[in-house]
């Protein structure tokens, strides 16, 4: 959060970082289970990642993806909202994608295959918080089996359990 506020007191304007974060803590603060994903390429020395927003939809029983970025929300080939996992199998398939009419970067036209190439690069490995609550105090990453990665922070090959849906409250 102390970036978020340089970004304002600068008028720099938000990254997808302070976005991300900021989108998913007010989405938790509605009741709606939510976290930011840090999108990585196959290098760990690469930098360049995007965040995105996971959200959880109770009606439709599954995440959907978030980007504040670009004011976006994607959908597949039957028009159904997908999570950024589904996007990961899209993008390694090459199935057709829909983004929603609004979807722009800073007011400025949204190019579909332009965000295909970005995130092409940016979905080989994943970062979210190990638990996501008021503060963020850990991460676990997913990362493909036999892949080389350091880090002090958890890690995971288990794409179905770093996806998974949350628990039901009772």
């Amino acid at each position: 959060m102390d970036s978020v506020g340089v970004y304002a007191d600068t008028g720099k304007g938000l990254n997808c970082n302070n976005l991300s974060v900021l989108l998913s803590g007010i989405l938790r603060s509605y009741g709606v289970k939510a976290v930011p994903v840090w999108c990585l390429s196959a290098s760990q020395w690469d930098q360049e990642c995007h965040v995105v927003v996971q959200a959880y939809s109770e009606q439709l029983d599954q995440w959907i993806f978030l980007d504040p970025t670009y004011n976006l929300m994607l959908m597949d080939e039957q028009g159904n909202y997908i999570g950024v996992e589904v996007l990961r199998s899209a993008l390694i398939e090459g199935r057709p994608l829909t983004a929603n009419p609004e979807a722009n970067y800073n007011g400025e036209a949204f190019v579909l295959d332009d965000y295909r190439d970005y995130m092409t690069k940016n979905t080989f490995r994943f970062k979210r918080p190990a638990v996501c609550g008021r503060e963020i105090s850990d991460f676990v990453y997913l990362i493909p089996v036999n892949t080389q990665f350091s880090t002090s922070s958890l890690l995971s090959t288990d794409w179905d359990a770093f996806w998974a849906t949350p628990e039901k409250d009772a």
